[in-house]
């Protein structure tokens, strides 16, 4: 099973996702301090801020445990 094309590609966008999450985290501090909104909004913001951190990191450990703990394992994918 040849899966460097697969896991190429999912490294890849791994890295552009962390690039864009740098983008929303500072959006996020700009936000929070540049904007006087209700509080319903900031509270809706940051919960989309919390979930976007969620994938970030469930993403990097995904890319962790294939493509470091088990490199060369076909069986890890089962």
């Amino acid at each position: 099973i040849d899966l460097n094309q697969t896991f190429g590609a999912f490294l890849i966008g791994a890295f552009f996702s962390a690039m864009l999450y740098g983008v929303t985290c500072i959006q996020i501090f700009y936000y929070f301090n540049r904007y006087n909104d209700n509080v319903w909004l900031k509270i809706f913001v940051l919960i989309l801020w919390v979930l976007e951190t969620l994938h970030s990191i469930f993403a990097c450990h995904a890319i962790y445990y294939f493509v470091i703990i088990n490199y060369a394992n076909p069986i890890a994918l089962a």
